[in-house]
């Protein structure tokens, strides 16, 4: 299988605005055992002042180590100790502790060669005092790393820190199989520079024999950061890979190298670095598929659109209806009270009717009226007031009718582009098809594939979840009209600024029932992960390591006090001091013998 890579970086628009330089960098290498790819992604914060030559230094000696270590698999035959998950373990422990060993050594020599100047050092301000004492000197060139090995047999993926590894199977599906670091959030991520980097360092391991795929993609988290949810990631890089299934991989870097500063410009802001490989057969075997997948994408977010615009539009539908009944019941209560003018103006008229007849009958020596004089007049006066405050209750009557009609007018022309929007919904649901699963379980014995942390298992499930609630648009009550009322004008701001040719997606249901509004809305999981081996073989517990990572963690991107972690000089005692230097003459050992020096004894399978 001709496996073709590619890789492309450029620098973030956010870092240009404030005259900061390209953290991030990929590389990408290949000869006629391997093909690898590495990128690295700076930390982007002032007290990491060189992100820049850690992010570069960590891709240069991952490229050095990953050839040593399909070169040694390769003559020793362990490929069969790889895809066990006891031998997989000793393996890329190995292999990250000489990657990372040697990337600390490389910018801790940096740095005794470069102390920082004075700018570095006020920038740092947060964690100087720490520097100056020498301690944590690699949080100064702090870097996520990614990356992949590819050969005939096997493919090793590596990964600390966020960004993401999006693998595409010999079925076109896309999944993310490295174990996600739930440590990893919004600005928070873990370090090359932790000192549980090793441990924490995630991989995952495949059978090309058993399982082939078609493509690998990984992208720092300015491209992740870009999107509103993994599917949307995922379809930007199947267009990608078309282009270099289309054109080959030439093209695409130079397409991505003309897209991309507009792409964190319009997004992350970020610098951002896309590498990668492609079977272009393989993936051209899978082109419907593909195609089909992005089509189904689309669709969904135009549901998704269009229930967002049912959402924001329910309120003030739900208000309008209101206006409504609220406008019907002052009609209702005019026309009552002008019933009740008209009873009482016949009743009066009646009366003065009747003292009229029987004045006319009585003669004028047996003469006994039913009302006196005075009476009479009142009688009169009252009918007259009746005859005022009728004719002012028609016209109020009109008028509440003309508001009425106004307010139905009004409602219907709501109410009908309310509908249009649930008809577009319900369309594209006849069209909606489901989307490749993000993620599949791995495990020895049925995929031949190995997934896991170095040396400590994560929780990495990631769901999106949302609930709509229903609305009944006859039980809001006043308070909440006059609230409603006030964002009326919001909520049709915010609906008139969207075109119908913008509606894009979601996967829910509306439906009216006896005047309530109803809308639910179920989102899959968007990320699944699944880590599918615990290395059982770890010196240390979970607990242990647990307890560590909160102690030790680097919130590299929205910089954390250190200070609560300087240690006192009562505690830098010599003995204390005795066993770091023993450590350091350990790792410095370690990291300088390479790969091969920790492969002297055979893994037990």
């Amino acid at each position: 299988m001709a496996y073709e890579l590619f890789c492309q970086s450029v620098q973030g628009a956010g870092h240009i605005k404030r005259d900061m330089p390209c953290e991030d960098y990929g590389i990408k290498f290949e000869n006629d055992e391997c093909k690898i790819f590495a990128l690295g992604d700076g930390h982007g914060d002032s007290n990491c002042p060189r992100s820049s030559f850690g992010s570069r230094t960590i891709c240069e000696i991952a490229v050095q180590e990953l050839q040593l270590f399909a070169k040694e698999i390769r003559n020793q035959k362990w490929e069969e100790q790889l895809m066990d998950k006891y031998g997989a373990s000793e393996l890329v422990n190995q292999l990250v502790t000489s990657i990372f060993g040697k990337w600390s050594c490389v910018v801790n020599e940096d740095f005794l060669q470069n102390p920082l100047s004075e700018k570095e050092e006020s920038d740092a301000k947060d964690y100087i005092e720490r520097y100056r004492r020498g301690e944590r000197i690699e949080h100064i060139y702090g870097t996520t790393f990614i990356a992949c090995l590819m050969t005939d047999e096997y493919a090793l993926l590596l990964q600390q820190g966020d960004g993401r590894c999006v693998v595409f199977d010999c079925e076109g599906n896309a999944t993310q199989p490295i174990p996600w670091d739930d440590r990893c959030f919004a600005n928070v991520t873990t370090s090359v520079c932790d000192v549980d980097a090793v441990q924490s360092c995630r991989y995952h391991i495949i059978d090309l024999k058993q399982n082939a795929i078609i493509a690998c993609v990984a992208g720092s988290d300015g491209v992740e950061d870009s999107f509103g949810s993994m599917d949307k990631m995922h379809t930007y890089y199947r267009e990608k890979l078309q282009i270099a299934c289309k054109l080959g991989v030439e093209e695409l870097e130079k397409h991505l190298g003309e897209t991309l500063p507009s792409f964190s410009s319009e997004g992350s802001q970020d610098d951002t670095t896309i590498c990668g490989l492609i079977e272009r057969d393989l993936f051209r075997a899978k082109l419907d598929k593909i195609i089909a997948d992005n089509e189904a994408v689309l669709v969904n977010d135009a549901i998704a659109k269009a229930q967002e615009r049912i959402d924001s539009m329910t309120p003030k539908l739900a208000f309008l209806q209101k206006k409504c009944v609220d406008a019907e019941s002052a009609c209702d209560q005019l026309k009552r009270k002008y019933r009740e003018l008209e009873e009482e103006y016949r009743n009066i008229k009646a009366d003065i009717d009747s003292h009229v007849q029987s004045k006319s009958r009585m003669s004028l020596s047996s003469r006994v009226l039913p009302f006196s004089p005075y009476s009479i007049k009142c009688l009169q006066r009252r009918l007259e007031r009746i005859i005022e405050e009728r004719d002012e209750l028609s016209r109020e009557i009109q008028n509440a009718l003309n508001k009425k009609k106004i307010c139905d007018d009004e409602y219907n022309a709501y109410k009908q582009k309310y509908d249009s929007f649930v008809q577009i919904k319900k369309e594209h649901e006849g069209k909606s098809k489901p989307i490749s699963a993000i993620n599949t379980s791995s495990t020895v014995e049925d995929q031949r594939e190995v997934s896991c942390v170095c040396e400590t298992p994560t929780d990495n499930s990631v769901a999106l979840e949302k609930n709509y609630d229903s609305v009944d648009v006859n039980s809001i009550n006043n308070d909440q009209l006059e609230t409603l009322a006030d964002e009326v004008v919001t909520h049709e701001d915010s609906i008139n600024s969207i075109d119908n040719d913008e509606i894009v997606s979601s996967t829910m249901i509306v439906e009216e029932n006896d005047g309530t509004v109803e809308t639910k809305e179920t989102i899959e999981p968007s990320v699944e992960h699944d880590v599918t081996i615990i290395d059982e073989t770890a010196e240390k517990s979970s607990a242990v390591i647990a307890d560590e990572c909160e102690n030790e963690n680097v919130d590299v991107k929205a910089t954390e006090d250190y200070v609560s972690e300087v240690p006192s000089d009562e505690e830098n005692n010599s003995s204390s001091a005795a066993s770091i230097e023993n450590q350091e003459m350990q790792q410095e050992k370690k990291s300088k013998s390479g790969f091969f020096g920790f492969m002297k004894n055979k893994p037990q399978s």
